[in-house]
């Protein structure tokens, strides 16, 4: 399709035109660092990664698995979108004319499911903190605003959910208020960072929705009902892990900042 048919068309046929191109069957992880590009990868490829023996192939909480994943010693552990399509569609949609770009620039954090750090956010409202990686490449896109970005994005993934601190439970409502049109949110745990993004993706594929003792903490410290709450564990830890930790550092301590908080709610509405 040409450009000058693209610009005939009602402005929001495009943009479901290119939400469709956006769409893809994997996460973007905004905040990788890719290799540079030799004749044996892609631009914006990741690192082989880690190396495991016998081949990890990681379930969900009720043990399936992906039907696209790859059992591996090394590589890629699946068979959906890789990394550098999705940074292949950023440059799509900003190396083309103003109108791709707003309309483009809007479809690709609304419809993609968008992993990063829990601290990126807040590195990103800081000029120059952000040094490596795409979030770079992002924060240095002309007229780039990150609180518009991150005001656009409704599928989430926090790939170093720390199932081990109380405190960044307690941070979670803060943090997942950076994100006001936010529908669903992904917590990754045992995510070990030099395994790379793709395994993010092998990850997030067998995620299923969050334990009801999980999903009740989180609203018990304010986060909404309207939220869809998903968990999913990487090659770090194991779903008995998770719970173990969980129940002997997390669950004590919240509880009790779930109970300081209701008694500060009734002490307040009763002046």
């Amino acid at each position: 399709m040409t450009m000058s048919i693209l610009h005939r068309l009602p402005e929001e046929l495009l943009r479901q035109i290119l939400e469709d191109a956006m769409t893809r069957d994997s996460p973007f992880q905004i905040d990788f660092t890719p290799q540079e590009p030799n004749e044996n990868n892609h631009i914006g490829s990741m690192p082989i990664g880690n190396f495991y023996w016998p081949p990890l192939l990681l379930k969900s909480s009720a043990g399936i698995t992906d039907p696209l994943s790859v059992p591996t010693t090394a590589g890629c552990p699946h068979r959906r979108s890789q990394q550098h399509t999705h940074v292949t569609d950023w440059i799509a949609v900003n190396s083309t004319c103003r109108l791709i770009r707003r309309l483009g620039r809007a479809a690709f954090f609304n419809v993609k499911r968008i992993a990063m750090r829990s601290t990126l956010p807040a590195d990103l409202m800081q000029p120059g903190r952000v040094k490596r990686g795409f979030a770079r490449i992002l924060s240095a896109t002309p007229n780039y605003d990150p609180q518009i970005d991150l005001a656009l994005i409704r599928d989430l993934v926090l790939v170093d959910s720390r199932e081990g601190s109380p405190m960044w439970w307690v941070g979670l409502p803060t943090l997942l208020g950076s994100f006001p049109v936010l529908r669903r949110c992904t917590l990754l745990f045992g995510h070990r960072s030099s395994d790379g993004p793709e395994w993010v993706t092998a990850a997030v594929a067998v995620a299923s929705p969050a334990r009801q003792t999980v999903r009740e903490l989180l609203l018990g410290i304010g986060v909404s009902d309207r939220l869809v709450l998903e968990e999913t564990v990487g090659t770090g830890t194991t779903w008995d892990e998770n719970r173990a930790t969980l129940e002997k550092y997390v669950y004590p301590i919240v509880r009790l900042k779930i109970v300081a908080l209701k008694m500060r709610l009734e002490d307040e509405a009763h002046h």
